[in-house]
């Protein structure tokens, strides 16, 4: 389930989010990532995922974690124009998440 990160940004006064899928140079914990990875948003926000790497992935809800909602995205392409997802949190509650084609890749939502 993991722990809650401790490097959130806040982001509570903006109604729209957007979450980058960037390639991560050093490789650690993998060769892409979330940008920013952890964030604290209100309830009510929209936050909108774009795959800008070089490979395909996904934005589910972290298996094995009970969020107050559930959200999966389809394969996110690359390209142009790239893939994007957006999900609209409509609950207080903490969400991790990941790509499910590189589980290293983790991000978390904190809604509040």
């Amino acid at each position: 389930t993991g722990s809650l990160p401790t490097d959130f940004i806040d982001m509570t006064g903006k109604k729209q989010v957007a979450v980058q899928i960037v390639n991560n140079s050093s490789g650690v914990p993998a060769n892409w990532g979330f940008s920013p990875p952890d964030i604290i948003v209100s309830v009510g926000t929209t936050v909108t995922w774009t795959n800008v790497s070089n490979f395909i992935h996904t934005v589910v809800t972290k298996p094995g974690t009970n969020p107050p909602q559930t959200f999966a995205s389809g394969i996110l392409a690359t390209g142009t124009p790239p893939g994007t997802f957006t999900f609209t949190f409509a609950q207080a509650g903490n969400y991790p998440y990941e790509c499910s084609i590189h589980p290293a890749m983790i991000g978390w939502v904190e809604v509040k």
